[in-house]
């Protein structure tokens, strides 16, 4: 198993400093700032660090201080959390008065340049300058569509509105059914109230049944 070493630095000078931390940085193998030396981890050499580690308000050398974790000392690791950037507070900071927006304009404004999905400006946007092509029926979505092997499923005889939603073949919703041609169908059924496609209501008749709208 390879033995623990301890990585320290000299990140500041020694100017002003007590001659026995002088003398503690000398033991440890450094002699200007950032020489770098890697150690073999003993309770010695963590001693002439915690010795060094802090002089005053003074950082002096780079590594580990403590060898137990304490609740006071838990802190994000290096470069995981980055600072908010404060805007609006003043020339000094290169982010005041616009506040990095600039002047004016939809990215000055709430929102910062979300327009809506279409807006071209203010001009007349593509989806109306299209035409329109074809018939668009209000009631599809009122019509319920039964196919024609569905029905073929029930009791033969009368079939109504009422009849379908009880076999739940349309939605309670629906205010209305219509009947399409979609597979085959076996037996007489008699439709009142219910609308058809031509081939289902051919289907239907050549059967035996009815439809009666």
């Amino acid at each position: 198993m390879a033995e623990k070493t301890v990585k320290v630095r000299l990140v500041k000078g020694l100017r002003g400093c007590q001659e026995r931390h002088r003398l503690s940085v000398r033991a440890l193998g450094l002699n200007k700032v950032n020489d770098v030396r890697e150690l073999k981890d003993s309770p010695s050499v963590r001693g002439l660090i915690n010795q060094v580690h802090y002089l005053g308000s003074r950082r002096i050398l780079s590594g580990p201080r403590r060898t137990h974790m304490k609740l006071n000392s838990l802190k994000p690791a290096d470069g995981a959390r980055k600072e908010r950037v404060r805007v609006g507070r003043g020339i000094g900071s290169g982010l005041g008065k616009t506040a990095g927006r600039g002047h004016k304009g939809s990215f000055a404004r709430a929102g910062k340049g979300k327009i809506k999905p279409g807006f071209e400006g203010g001009q007349m946007p593509m989806q109306r300058r299209l035409p329109k092509v074809g018939f668009r029926s209000k009631l599809k979505n009122d019509t319920a569509e039964v196919l024609l092997y569905q029905l073929d499923k029930l009791d033969a005889g009368e079939i109504d509105f009422a009849t379908l939603r009880a076999a739940k073949l349309v939605p309670s919703n629906a205010k209305q059914a219509k009947v399409v041609k979609k597979g085959e169908l076996s037996k007489k059924f008699v439709l009142k109230g219910v609308l058809a496609t031509a081939g289902a209501k051919a289907a239907i008749e050549a059967a035996g049944g009815s439809v009666t709208e």
